[in-house]
């Protein structure tokens, strides 16, 4: 581990240097995700009356307050096919469409107090086309959703939903794991999860966006692969080669040249680096620093590939507790098309 990166941190921003190396603040890299993207004036919250759905529009509805922003509280009705057709159980389906539409006009109800701008959008169609198209308006700069369905088919959320709208989205999409009580709860802590790559710099955009929003302190987190290290044992990498100590200097370098441009922002940073599989090790940092939030890129392999939404970004997204914020990728408008 190399942890507290940093004497470096303790200067004045205005005695400090910035580190010699590949930079990350670089103008492609900034190109992948233009200023406006992160200057929207909707967040976006689907909703399908889950606990975890609710959970959803309540961080959103928070979300929405800190960034002057309105919500749009978004329910997408998928009845079946034979329901569209006249004669058949009619009843039966106007009753469905009645009750749903009862019950979003008092999940509306209940969420007024949280003070944000409700835009309420019932619509009767498939949910990810719904929140794909929606998501591509021009004043909408985040998604905001659960990732436990209500009904337990898999159209809903975590496998379908929420993964189909991650993957095909072009503004970044927040995931919500936890319950209500502690959605409502203040972001404390975001830890930004980086490779160094261009998506990743979307990723420090956002963090250091929200950071300052919600007023929250952000660690900065990198992994060296033990694919590029070779066989990693208990956290300390077997054979420390000069190949090693390369990635690590630069890695340091470019964690140095990150929490630069944080503490120029007024957002108080931390460091941490580590050895080994990057989503392993996102997980476990995740609960030794209490995250209340985890931003990382999605990182596109090739045009053809299913991993549009990377293995390291899915990996994390199921297996921690707290919400996950993803940066949109380079691939996003391939994923669309």
């Amino acid at each position: 581990m190399a942890r507290g990166l940093l004497a470096f941190l303790a200067a004045p921003a205005k005695n400090r240097t910035r580190p010699q190396g590949r930079r990350v603040q670089t103008q492609q890299s900034r190109s992948c995700m233009p200023r406006d993207l992160v200057e929207k004036s909707t967040i976006l919250a689907p909703v399908d009356f889950s606990t975890n759905s609710r959970a959803a529009a309540l961080r959103a509805c928070d979300l929405g307050l800190v960034s002057d922003q309105r919500v749009r509280l978004a329910h997408a009705l998928d009845l079946p096919a034979i329901a569209q057709r006249k004669g058949i159980a009619a009843p039966l389906w106007n009753e469905l469409r009645e009750s749903e539409r009862r019950e979003f006009d008092a999940l509306c109800r209940d969420l007024e107090h949280r003070g944000a701008s409700l835009v309420p959008y019932f619509e009767e169609r498939e949910p990810v086309e719904m929140i794909t198209e929606l998501a591509s308006e021009k004043d909408v700069g985040l998604v905001v959703m659960g990732t436990h369905g209500y009904r337990g088919f898999d159209r809903m959320f975590l496998g379908s939903v929420a993964e189909k709208t991650i993957r095909a989205a072009v503004v970044p999409v927040m995931t919500v794991k936890e319950n209500e009580w502690d959605a409502a709860s203040k972001i404390r802590r975001i830890l930004l999860a980086t490779d160094f790559s261009p998506d990743s710099e979307n990723a420090v955009t956002l963090a250091m966006r929200w950071a300052r929003l919600l007023e929250a302190g952000v660690e900065v987190f990198h992994a060296i692969p033990a694919t590029e290290t070779g066989p990693v044992f208990a956290g300390s990498v077997a054979t420390a080669g000069p190949h090693v100590s390369e990635l690590r200097d630069e890695a340091l370098r470019e964690l140095q040249s990150i929490l630069a441009r944080f503490s120029e922002a007024g957002v108080p940073a931390g460091a941490d680096l580590t050895y080994g599989p990057a989503s392993i090790e996102i997980v476990k940092r995740v609960t030794q620093y209490r995250a209340n939030l985890v931003v990382l890129g999605r990182r596109g392999q090739t045009r053809l590939s299913t991993a549009v939404f990377g293995s390291v970004a899915e990996r994390v997204l199921r297996q921690v507790k707290c919400s996950v914020l993803i940066a949109p990728g380079e691939l996003a408008s391939d994923a669309t098309s």
